[in-house]
């Protein structure tokens, strides 16, 4: 199995290691797009066993058809081609659901109305709001960091954390951390840039 040993970028370098049956690149690819995937099931009111359903059946889409994408062809980022085929697959499993009722909760009324608003919610054809794509990119920026928190020292994640995500000085953080102000910027910035080449495809 072949590692990857420098940071990848969900727009370049991760998708051509995953183009590659790289095994590694394909469970980070899956780590950071679960909670996205999962986050578009919520808003379609799809929860629990049948988001995580619906997850697997988006990967294995992806992983049949990764070798074909690009910009050019499917004219969106990754993120687009990727809600597109959760679109789909949600519909699907609505659609089911709808014919075949089973379980509190579920009737072929209210799923009848959750295919509606899936079918023309903004977010699902193509024409997301500003803030429905900030919402997005939160989900996906608390996924990767998650992921890369373990990938630096616990000084350099408090370093980013305490003037990033709390909004203190650099000086304030330089002295409860025993560091220079100038070192808490340098370890700021290298976890951002670690964010950005991760999550490059936004």
């Amino acid at each position: 199995m072949t590692q990857i040993n420098d940071p990848l970028s969900t727009s370049t370098s991760l998708l051509d290691h995953v183009r590659n049956g790289e095994q590694v690149a394909w469970f980070r690819l899956v780590r950071i797009y679960t909670p996205l995937i999962q986050h578009w099931c919520y808003r379609a009111g799809i929860r629990g066993a049948d988001s995580e359903d619906i997850a697997q059946n988006v990967f294995l889409s992806v992983s049949k058809q990764i070798a074909e994408f690009g910009k050019d062809r499917f004219g969106n980022s990754f993120r687009g081609w990727l809600r597109t085929i959760t679109r789909s697959k949600i519909m699907d499993l609505l659609r089911a659901r709808k014919k075949n009722p089973a379980g509190e909760g579920r009737g072929s009324f209210a799923d009848g109305v959750a295919l509606e608003y899936v079918k023309s919610d903004r977010e699902w054809v193509g024409d997301q709001t500003s803030s429905e794509a900030t919402r997005d990119l939160h989900v996906l920026i608390l996924s990767v960091l998650e992921m890369i928190q373990q990938d630096f020292s616990q000084q350099t994640w408090m370093a980013f954390w305490k003037t990033v995500a709390l909004g203190q000085r650099p000086s304030e953080v330089a002295q409860e951390l025993g560091m220079s102000a100038a070192a808490v910027c340098m370890c700021r910035a290298r976890v951002l840039r670690r964010l950005r080449e991760t999550i490059g495809d936004f």
